[in-house]
């Protein structure tokens, strides 16, 4: 499931009246991020102001990299990993719960809070 926040305040005038999104707003997510305004109509918000997060399943990723250990879990015997992995061309972020020790081989199916990094050659 994806999701789109904005990740910085956004003023815009409505109807006469001075508005502002305020940070974390969710947003109507698709070929371009919207917002829906009282009267039904929609608010385009450029990508600048906006942050996407999602969940997807390792399979359907590709250069799954464990980066490093940010939570362990269960006794030690489950961790929660940062993981940077590929779709495509683009770069992306995540957590994926693994083994502490083979992580590529003991994993969960879902890697969760997935952000956009950059596009396979940006410099970072």
């Amino acid at each position: 499931m994806k999701k789109a926040f904005t990740k910085k305040p956004l003023a815009y005038e409505f109807q006469g009246q001075e508005l502002e999104l305020k940070i974390a707003t969710e947003l109507n997510f698709g070929e371009v991020f919207t917002f829906t305004l009282p009267d039904g109509s929609f608010l385009v918000i450029p990508s600048e102001y906006v942050q996407t997060y999602f969940s997807i399943s390792p399979d359907e990723v590709s250069d799954l990299e464990f980066v490093s250990v940010v939570d362990v879990l269960e006794a030690g015997q489950w961790v929660e990993w940062e993981v940077e992995f590929l779709i495509g061309d683009e770069r992306f972020s995540g957590f994926l719960l693994a083994c502490p020790r083979h992580a590529s081989d003991f994993h969960h199916n879902v890697i969760e809070h997935c952000e956009f990094l950059g596009y396979l050659g940006d410099k970072d």
